[in-house]
């Protein structure tokens, strides 16, 4: 779970009334130290697999340029 909180404010600015903290949940989260062979096998090829019999599914790979992420969804 990351939770967002809002950020502190400059003298003059104002806060939307509506503002309130965000919450994400995420399913896994991994590190640079986490091997691509092993993501891919846990949780992208079961995606794949439910894909192919007909279920929406998502992957969400963030990093910077370089670190594998394509690498890993294409395993």
């Amino acid at each position: 779970t990351l939770i967002v909180n809002k950020p502190k404010m400059q003298e003059g600015e104002q806060l939307i009334q509506n503002e309130k903290i965000k919450q994400f949940n995420f399913g896994n989260v991994y590190d640079d130290q986490s091997a691509n062979d092993q993501i891919f096998t846990r949780h992208v090829s079961q995606m794949v697999d439910r894909a192919m019999h007909g279920f929406n599914v998502s992957v969400l790979a963030h990093g910077p340029s370089g670190s594998g992420k394509k690498h890993t969804l294409l395993a």
